[in-house]
């Protein structure tokens, strides 16, 4: 019998195919491969006992993961309307204006716009702010007096404004020890023009010479910065009403120039030396506008420091000298520059400590008692209350150099440094001097309150309506 051969057992060959178990996955599997068969093995014996099918999956040649390839594309923006868009190609360079990038240009651009404006705003708010006329806190106020020659009368003539129309008044005292004053009397400026606000006053009066028994008193007056005087007849043994002789500006070219905001004071010096005016010039120093001769003399002499904007000035004239005060503006506080036989003197501070009571702006006022010998000074303070400062030996030489101290003004010559509150004040106030007594007028609405001095007793009097 020919040779028997057993059947072949069948080899796995595990280094060529690898048995794969299907899972259950989320994603759907796809359709199953036909499995491969090998036809020479018989089914029954081409698996375990168990009904199966061996598959055998060729194995993948082992090799590098591929590199994904990025595409590039760039987002690019514009200041129209439309949408960033997605561009797969590169843009064309991007143009300079001025040598800068469109974002740097326009940003540079908006910045200066802002800056333009903002400069623009400021100019015209500083423009509008000096070009806007000063108004004094308080209603104008001035008055003078002089003896009657060959009489015992000491006149006296009041300027005041009405605080409720402006309006200019004047009320006259053929003698102020005995007799009242009179009503007022309403003045008009310039062109029979009307006051608009409030104004800074000073006033002066001298005697007629000429035998007519006539008093003439003039009114100085800041409007529309220059500086204006208004000369006034009265008669001397009756004045009811005065007659406005002349209304006319001092002169068209003050040199050096006057702040529009100024005070002014203004004194008498006898018809040899006629008048003097101060006011604040230009760069707010002390200036003086003279009359002599027959003419104003506007060159200016220019002395003490620079004063405060707005503030007032106050002037008395006793024997051949003539104080002046101002508010010092480095300091906002009181000082007193002094002309000695026509030679002006360093400034000295009235007082080294500023009263609480005092503003910068306060309402000023100076007169000179004779007698005694003694300035007194006034102002009225932030309560309303009018403040007195005394200056002792007025006219000797050591006064004008004397520092303020708790000696000066009480035992020796020089200002004393603390004030006193004397009386009750409202608006401006105005103060008139004589041999042994003083009168202060402060104005309280329409009314006008006179307040009274002796200098030699010391005894102040209350104020009084006149």
């Amino acid at each position: 019998m020919g040779d028997v051969r057993e059947p072949e057992t069948p080899r796995v060959k595990t280094a060529l195919m690898q048995t794969i178990r299907v899972v259950n996955i989320k994603k759907p599997t796809p359709p199953p491969k036909r499995p491969y068969v090998d036809e020479k093995e018989p089914p029954s014996t081409a698996s375990s006992s168990k009904s199966s099918f061996t598959f055998r999956v060729p194995r993948a040649p082992r090799s590098a993961p591929p590199i994904p390839r990025i595409r590039q594309s760039i987002i690019t923006f514009s200041f129209g309307s439309k949408a960033p868009s997605l561009n797969s190609s590169l843009p064309p360079a991007e143009q300079l204006i001025f040598g800068l990038r469109r974002k740097q240009f326009y940003a540079y651009l908006g910045a200066s716009i802002v800056l333009f404006l903002v400069s623009v705003i400021i100019g015209l708010a500083v423009l509008s702010g000096a070009s806007k006329p000063f108004v004094p806190p308080f209603a104008g106020i001035a008055a003078s007096t002089l003896f009657l020659p060959n009489t015992t009368q000491q006149t006296a003539a009041l300027f005041f404004q009405d605080p409720s129309t402006n309006g200019l008044n004047l009320r006259i005292s053929p003698d102020v020890d005995s007799l009242p004053f009179s009503p007022p009397q309403r003045l008009n400026l310039m062109k029979d023009e009307f006051p608009t606000q409030n104004l800074s006053l000073a006033a002066t009066s001298f005697a007629s010479m000429n035998g007519f028994g006539s008093v003439f008193h003039q009114l100085f007056y800041v409007m529309d910065a220059s500086i204006m005087v208004m000369n006034l007849s009265c008669s001397s043994i009756s004045p009811a009403r005065c007659e406005i002789i002349s209304n006319n500006m001092i002169s068209n070219s003050l040199l050096p120039t006057m702040a529009p905001d100024s005070g002014i004071a203004a004194v008498y010096l006898e018809a040899e030396m006629g008048w003097k005016v101060f006011y604040h010039n230009d760069a707010y120093a002390i200036s003086c506008a003279s009359y002599e001769n027959g003419t104003w003399n506007t060159t200016g002499i220019v002395m003490g420091s620079k004063a405060v904007r707005g503030s007032s000035i106050a002037a008395a004239v006793f024997r051949s000298n003539i104080e002046v005060l101002y508010v010092d503006q480095t300091m906002n506080m009181l000082f007193a520059v002094e002309s000695m036989n026509g030679t002006w003197m360093p400034p000295t501070q009235v007082t080294p400590i500023q009263p609480s009571t005092f503003s910068p702006t306060s309402s000023l006022a100076i007169s000179y008692a004779s007698k005694a010998d003694v300035l007194l000074a006034y102002y009225l303070g932030t309560d309303s209350n009018i403040y007195q400062f005394v200056g002792r030996e007025a006219s000797t030489l050591a006064f004008p150099v004397a520092i303020s101290s708790d000696f000066t003004g009480r035992t020796t010559p020089g200002w004393t440094n603390t004030p006193t509150n004397v009386t009750g004040g409202g608006g401006g106030v105005a103060s008139i001097g004589f041999e042994d007594q003083l009168m202060i007028f402060s104005a309280e609405g329409r009314e006008v309150d006179m307040s009274s001095l002796n200098t030699t007793s010391g005894v102040f009097l209350p104020s009084v309506a006149i």
